[in-house]
């Protein structure tokens, strides 16, 4: 599973004397063959290989490089054979020993990239369009903590309660049992308190996006009782579970009908966001946020409800590329839209 811990170390990975080699594959083998998919990345690879001669830079970046190239081929000849990844990034630098790999639901097109600082632009793209989610089984006795990220399940934490079993009734004085009742009720609460703390420090370390819990509906109720604030406000929803008897991959797919749910929320939460009202002239596509006439047509514009999609859809008709701009960037306050420009001669 890609960590947090991981992402970061790339993100702040130092420039030194050696480049860093960035290898983006498709692995898609729905479009190719095992075997075309070999070919195709020691093509790439070798092409890389044979510019290096005439390669500006010192002999050890040249010399790392090569060490780069030959270990990726490697690498990406063994994962083709042994797993059914759609994508796959690569970094490396061998004059720094430095090396990360990154699984993908998908990949467009194979890139090689050697460069002073690493070239994540592609891996963040597919990065930000998946969130992570924490998952807590809850029992009076057990509790187990796991994270689920784009499809993967991975268990993080056991916590174990030394709770007193209950008496039958009758086996000792009501005192008796009354006493045994009380620290029982007090262990248990003290096993929900440190299952809510080893919760918030996973939360604190890998930073998941929503927390899913999965247990008995009067257990979950009083055991949220228990989370920190941050966790109560990412809680997105429970499932029924028996965690003494709940294998992880039926885990995985409680989790993942939660998550459907959930970012089909997120997604109408973003379309809403981006709808603006506005006038168009259906004519020549011409968009505008106030009521006018068309400069094209000198036709008198109509309102239109969503003025986003009537531009969208122009663009396409005009072969341009459309990129969805996530999270709190300065679009966000521009309008919501924007657009790069290129004039040719």
């Amino acid at each position: 599973m890609i960590t947090r811990t991981q992402v970061d170390h790339l993100l702040h990975f130092p420039s030194g004397e050696s480049l860093v080699t960035s290898c983006y594959l498709n692995l898609d083998r729905s479009k190719y063959p095992p075997q075309m998919l070999k070919i195709r990345a020691k093509d790439l690879l070798q092409s890389a290989q044979q510019e290096l001669p005439a390669r500006s830079g010192s002999h050890a970046q040249r010399e790392s490089l090569r060490g780069d190239f030959e270990r990726i081929e490697e690498y990406v000849v063994q994962e083709i054979g042994a797993n059914h990844h759609r994508g796959l990034a690569v970094f490396s630098s061998s004059g720094q020993k430095f090396w990360q790999t990154y699984a993908l639901p998908r990949m467009g097109r194979n890139i090689l990239i050697a460069d002073p600082d690493p070239y994540i632009r592609p891996l963040a793209a597919i990065l930000a369009e998946y969130h992570r989610y924490g998952v807590v089984l809850v029992d009076r006795v057990m509790g187990e903590v796991f994270e689920v990220y784009m499809g993967e399940i991975v268990a993080r934490s056991d916590v174990i309660a030394d709770v007193p079993l209950r008496v039958k009734e009758g086996d000792r004085g009501a005192r008796d049992e009354r006493n045994i009742e009380r620290r029982r009720a007090q262990a248990v609460h003290q096993h929900f308190q440190r299952l809510a703390d080893e919760t918030f420090a996973l939360f604190k370390r890998d930073k998941f996006d929503y927390l899913i819990l999965g247990g008995h509906r009067d257990l979950l109720r009083e055991f949220k009782q228990d989370l920190h604030p941050y966790l109560k406000k990412r809680w997105v929803g429970d499932f029924q579970a028996e965690p003494c008897k709940m294998s992880p991959s039926e885990v995985l797919s409680h989790t993942l009908e939660i998550e459907d749910q959930v970012e089909w929320e997120h997604e109408k939460q973003l379309a809403e966001e981006f709808e603006t009202p506005g006038f168009v002239c259906y004519h020549c596509h011409y968009t505008s946020l106030s009521e006018d006439m068309c400069p094209q047509c000198r036709k008198r514009l109509e309102p239109c409800r969503d003025i986003v999609d009537e531009a969208i859809e122009l663009a396409l008709t005009k072969n341009c590329q459309i990129e969805h701009v996530r999270g709190p960037t300065a679009l966000r306050d521009a309008g919501r839209m924007g657009a790069l420009l290129r004039f040719h001669s």
